[in-house]
């Protein structure tokens, strides 16, 4: 019947009805950046309409402005597994679906959750490994009277060591402080297996000692770039020459910016 959605499984409502209740529970809030918690669209809605409809061409829900159907459809773009469904349901919907899927270039993180996310979509879409080149890490959002926290440094570190990211050359970790005991010790022996990573900058952190910057930088052993920008130590003693780490044999650039005087004389 004209009108009515083309997918049999929805029976209740026409697409029209679906479009409008997923248009009233977005509320067009903007999009939130990356390092923050997002929002399932998923979430928004009930059961029944968890199954997105197709539409014919004669449909009013299919005669919306792709414009729209792009912000509800960038609502998706952490559930790799509803774009698969979108990029099938509707020839206007693909490109849009499918270059949500494909974006991977540069990640960033801010939590534990956006590291387990991304962890998901690249089992759910293997290929999606080899686009990334940069993750940026910075600090979890802190709770008021407490320092913002990098704690999700280890866990993206164990659960991409080795060839997980074999495309990766990048590494920025800022805005928020290495807590000592929130990050286990294990993770300088899995960062050490990114053998891609060949330039890492810190930015805006406090590091506990001068100890942990030099394993932080000697564990790649790829890395042939430092940029440095805003570093604080809380403790500044350097360590006795039994407790040194060679770095990168290929490490040639160094760039210090706003570093305390005592620091660099």
């Amino acid at each position: 019947m004209e009108g009515q959605p083309t997918a049999p499984c929805i029976t209740e409502d026409s697409a029209f009805d679906v479009e409008g209740r997923i248009l009233r529970d977005i509320e067009w809030l903007p999009l939130a950046p990356p390092w923050e918690p997002q929002l399932s669209l998923l979430s928004l809605l009930s059961r029944r309409h968890r199954v997105l409809p197709q539409f014919s061409s004669e449909t009013v829900a299919s005669r919306v402005p792709i414009e729209i159907w792009y912000k509800i459809l960038a609502q998706l773009r952490w559930e790799p597994e509803m774009l698969g469904i979108t990029e099938e349901v509707c020839k206007g919907w693909y490109p849009i679906s499918h270059r949500l899927k494909g974006r991977g270039v540069f990640k960033n993180f801010g939590s534990m959750e956006d590291v387990c996310l991304y962890a998901r979509y690249i089992k759910t879409i293997p290929r999606s490994r080899r686009l990334a080149r940069l993750i940026i890490l910075r600090a979890s959002i802190a709770e008021q009277g407490k320092e913002s926290s990098l704690a999700h440094l280890g866990a993206f570190a164990a659960m991409f060591a080795g060839r997980q990211l074999p495309r990766l050359s990048g590494l920025s970790i800022s805005g928020g402080e290495w807590i000592m005991g929130t990050i286990p010790h294990t993770v300088f022996l899995h960062l050490s297996a990114f053998h891609s990573t060949t330039r890492l900058s810190l930015s805006s952190i406090v590091l506990p000692s001068i100890t942990v910057l030099l394993r932080l930088v000697c564990a790649l052993d790829s890395l042939e770039k430092l940029s440095v920008r805003n570093l604080w130590l809380l403790d500044r003693r350097v360590p006795p020459a039994s407790r040194r780490w060679a770095p990168s044999p290929n490490f040639k650039q160094l760039e210090l910016w706003n570093w305390p005087d005592e620091l660099v004389s």
